[in-house]
């Protein structure tokens, strides 16, 4: 399959910034018709890696779907817009524009703090709405929001559980931003060292974006805790543990995602670094994983990231078979609500695919999600496998 590397082109919105859209130039001469896609990502600012990461994988998604006709006479247009890394007005005023003038049926979101300002939106438009990236707690059990990300209270007490019983944490200093998804996993952490027997000695918030933790390392030093958890994303999570490794802090790291992008930044500085995460694996060998790494470095000449995978599953695995159950329901995509309700129906029937993951991945009635959990460490600069979640238990990966 050849996979189109389709010209984007900016048109200039009035509610905010630069708007940029994805078309199938070919859906008017074949007689289809154009469902518009709605994404709210970090397009610009400290943050627009991921923008940059999450829009390649939906176009990636797009473009599959296109090629194959599976939706028999619609084409998908994708119409991406910036909430400027965490900005909740261009965040509102994006989604305004994407519901009132592209008129989007469904939009994709990055950021717990952002998903939470747009959903009341979605809610009273009946639009339906993904995240595929904040991780807070409070995401949950929201009208027409569904995550394929698992939340802080179901990540933060599998690291905790694995500082305790494999690196026999004790004393435990948290480092978290001050979003709703670092605060959710400072309590959730906080909650689960009661449960575990071990103690909070020091917890240090940070401004989201900051570049120097001099002041709050130097203060998880001077009470020589155990184990660090961080409640950190994206380049802030190798900025701490660079910054860590430099000021000689012993204690081992633990935190809820790696990235390449991390290991970047952190450079041989990463070595020992854990996460605890619903974890994509490139190496995998499971044909779902292998077919979506095969596509993806045909179209961008890369190995893709957590994100990617992401991304790309919520377009390709959950959005097109909505579409067709849509269509097959004969009801019209593009309606809006009709893709929201065809979505309760979907979920009601215990829907679950075979996920780039690896495994099956399930939503929930409440928006949450099942799906594959995974140790990693970093080992010589190197993302490496080492342990996957069974039952609540550590199975350990044979070397």
């Amino acid at each position: 399959m050849t996979f189109r590397r389709t010209l984007l082109s900016a048109s200039v919105s009035t509610l905010m910034g630069a708007s940029i859209i994805l078309s199938a130039p070919t859906a008017s001469a074949q007689g289809d018709k154009t469902i518009p896609i709605g994404t709210v990502l970090a397009m610009t600012g400290s943050g627009a890696y991921y923008g940059k990461v999450m829009s390649r994988s939906e176009k990636l998604a797009i473009d599959q779907i296109n090629d194959s006709g599976e939706l028999k006479g619609y084409k998908l247009a994708l119409h991406i817009e910036d909430h400027k890394s965490g900005d909740a007005r261009a965040a509102n005023s994006a989604m305004r524009k994407l519901v009132s003038i592209d008129k989007t049926p469904v939009v994709l979101s990055s950021y717990g703090g952002i998903t939470l300002a747009i959903q009341p939106l979605a809610a009273q438009q009946d639009v339906l709405l993904f995240n595929g990236g904040g991780t807070a707690s409070n995401l949950i059990n929201k009208k027409n929001l569904y995550n394929t990300r698992m939340v802080a209270s179901q990540l933060a007490p599998l690291a905790v559980q694995w500082a305790v019983e494999k690196l026999g944490a004790k004393k435990i200093a948290t480092v978290y931003y001050t979003d709703s998804s670092g605060v959710e996993t400072n309590e959730a952490v906080k909650k689960a060292c009661q449960a575990l027997g071990c103690e909070i000695i020091d917890e240090e918030p940070y401004k989201l974006g900051s570049t120097d933790f001099s002041v709050p390392l130097s203060r998880v030093k001077a009470a020589a805790p155990d184990a660090i958890i961080l409640g950190s994303w994206g380049a802030d999570v190798g900025h701490i543990v660079k910054q860590a490794k430099e000021r000689d802090i012993s204690a081992k790291i633990v935190g809820l995602e790696l990235l390449s992008n991390e290991l970047k930044i952190a450079g041989n500085t990463m070595d020992g670094y854990t996460a605890v995460f619903d974890s994509f694996d490139a190496d995998a060998d499971n044909p779902s994983t292998q077919s979506f790494v095969k596509a993806f470095k045909t179209a961008y000449g890369e190995v893709p990231d957590y994100y990617d995978a992401n991304y790309y599953e919520i377009v390709k695995d959950v959005l097109a078979p909505l579409i067709q159950k849509t269509i097959a329901a004969g009801e019209d995509p593009t309606k809006i609500g009709a893709l929201n309700s065809q979505m309760e129906k979907l979920i009601a029937q215990n829907y679950q695919f075979d996920s780039v993951y690896g495994g099956k991945l399930q939503l929930h009635k409440d928006g949450s999600v099942t799906k594959p959990v995974g140790v990693f460490q970093v080992r010589n600069g190197q993302a490496v496998p080492i342990a996957h979640i069974d039952d609540g238990k550590f199975v350990m990966v044979k070397p």
